[in-house]
C-alpha cells in the first residue's frame, strides 16, 4: 500500500478503565482453580489482549484529523473499510457496534499463533476450556515463542501437533475488536470476508463447538461476500479464482479426512494403522505438489498452498481445516434460503441438543444441501472463498 507521506500522528485511544477491568477480572476468574502454567498462560493473554485494545485507532477519527498528509490512497482504503463494515450490519444484519471500525497496528503480519493437537490415531482434537469462550479445539497465543514451547511440549507427549499463525483476533463481541494494519493492504473483497466472518462470530457463538462455530462463520462469510461482490465486479474474478483454489484444497484435505477416519476406526493394530496414515499422508501431499507443478492451467498463480503440503503433515493438520468447513453447505443453504436471523434462531435451538442429536441436525442440512452443491447456484462466485481463513489460520 502506497502513500504520499505519512498520516498525521493520531492520539492513541486508550481502552476504558471497565474495559481493561472486564479483561482482568476475566483473567482471574480463570485462574481461581489455575496452576502455574495457567498464570503464564492467562498472563501473556491479558498482556496480549491489552496491547491491542491500547493501540486501537478509530477510523473516523483519522479520516478527519489526517488531512491533506494523509494521502489519497490511505484515505481510499480507509474510507473503502468503513464502506465494507456498513454493509456488514446494512445489507448482512450482521451485529452493528464499533467493532472492525478502528485499526490496530502490531508491527508484524501475525496477530495470534495457534496450537491444534490430536492423539497419534485419532482425528479428535483435543479441547482446552476457557472462560466465555468455552471448549475450543485450538490454544492461540500472543507470542510465537510460547507456542512454540507449548507444541513442543506436546509433541514431546506424543500428540501430533500444528502450530499456525492468525492474521486475525476476535473477543465475540466482549470489547470493539479491530482491524489489523496488514489486512488494509489486501484485496478489497479479502478484507469484506474477514469483516462478514468474524462479525459472525458475534452473531452467533456456542461455547464447546468449534466445528459449528467455524463453519457458520466461514458459511456467513461466503453469503456475504457473494452480495458484496454484487456492488464490486471488479473483484469478482479473484475472488472466483481464490474460491476455486480453496475448494480443491478443501476437497483433497476431506477426502484424506474420510480415509483416515476409516483406518482408525478398523480393528487393526497399532502399528498397520500408523503405516496407513503415513501413506495416506504422503500421497496427499505428493498428490498435490505433482498437480500443481505439472498443470500452469490450474494453478497460474503458483500452488498457493504448497507451503501447506510441502511438509510431514499429521492428524492436527487435518483436523484444523475440518473445523473450518465441516457443516459449510448445509448452512451456506439455510442461509440462501432463509436470511441470517432465521438460521442464528434454529442454531440457538440446537444449543440445547446433545453434540450427537446436533451433529446429526447438520449432518443432515449437508445432505439436503449435496444436490445443490453439486452445480454452483446462479450469481455464486461458484465456490467457497474464504482464502483468508485459511492460508493464515490453518497452516
Amino acid at each position: 500500500m502506497s502513500q504520499s507521506s505519512p498520516p498525521a500522528p493520531i492520539p492513541r485511544r486508550r481502552p476504558s478503565c471497565r474495559a481493561l477491568a472486564a479483561l482482568l477480572l476475566a483473567v482471574v476468574l480463570g485462574l481461581v482453580a489455575g496452576s502455574c502454567a495457567s498464570l503464564r498462560y492467562y498472563g501473556q493473554a491479558v498482556r496480549g489482549g491489552a496491547a491491542v485494545l491500547v493501540k486501537r485507532q478509530p477510523i473516523e477519527r483519522i479520516l478527519q484529523s489526517g488531512g491533506d498528509s494523509l494521502g489519497a490512497e490511505r484515505r481510499r482504503v480507509l474510507e473503502e473499510a468503513l464502506r465494507i463494515r456498513e454493509f456488514a450490519s446494512r445489507e448482512l444484519g450482521l451485529p452493528r457496534n464499533d467493532s472492525y471500525r478502528s485499526v490496530v497496528d502490531l508491527g508484524r503480519e501475525e496477530v495470534t499463533w495457534l496450537v491444534t493437537a490430536t492423539p497419534e490415531l485419532s482425528l479428535e482434537p483435543v479441547e482446552w476450556c476457557f472462560l466465555f469462550a468455552g471448549c475450543v479445539t485450538y490454544r492461540g497465543y500472543f507470542s510465537h515463542r510460547a507456542a512454540e514451547r507449548f507444541a513442543a511440549a506436546l509433541a514431546d507427549d506424543g500428540y501430533d501437533v500444528a502450530l499456525g499463525s492468525a492474521t486475525s483476533y476476535s473477543t465475540l463481541g466482549w470489547f470493539a475488536d479491530p482491524i489489523f494494519e496488514p489486512q488494509l493492504s489486501w484485496p478489497r473483497w479479502q478484507l469484506a470476508a474477514l469483516v462478514f466472518h468474524e462479525l459472525a462470530h458475534q452473531a452467533f457463538y456456542l461455547p464447546g463447538d468449534t466445528a459449528l462455530n467455524e463453519s457458520f462463520a466461514t458459511a456467513v462469510e461466503e453469503w456475504g461476500l457473494d452480495r458484496w461482490l454484487r456492488e464490486d465486479p471488479e473483484s469478482r474474478g479473484a475472488a472466483r479464482r481464490a474460491a476455486q483454489l480453496e475448494a480443491d484444497f478443501v476437497a483433497r484435505v476431506l477426502a484424506a479426512r474420510s480415509e483416515l477416519d476409516a483406518v482408525y476406526a478398523a480393528s487393526l493394530p497399532p502399528e498397520r494403522k500408523r503405516e496407513r496414515k503415513r501413506r495416506i499422508l504422503e500421497r496427499l501431499s505428493a498428490a498435490y505438489l505433482e498437480d500443481a507443478t505439472s498443470s500452469s492451467d490450474d494453478y497460474p498463480e503458483g500452488p498457493v498452498y504448497r507451503a501447506w503440503f510441502d511438509r510431514p503433515l499429521n492428524n492436527a493438520h487435518i483436523a484444523a481445516v475440518a473445523d473450518y468447513s465441516l457443516w459449510v453447505p448445509g448452512l451456506l443453504a439455510r442461509l440462501e434460503l432463509l436470511g441470517l436471523d432465521a438460521v442464528v434462531a434454529e442454531l440457538e435451538d440446537l444449543g440445547s441438543f446433545t453434540q450427537e442429536q446436533r451433529d446429526a441436525r447438520l449432518t443432515a442440512w449437508n445432505e439436503e444441501a449435496a444436490p445443490r452443491d453439486a452445480e454452483s447456484a446462479p450469481g455464486s462466485i461458484d465456490a467457497p472463498a474464504g482464502s483468508v481463513r485459511l492460508t493464515s489460520e490453518a497452516r
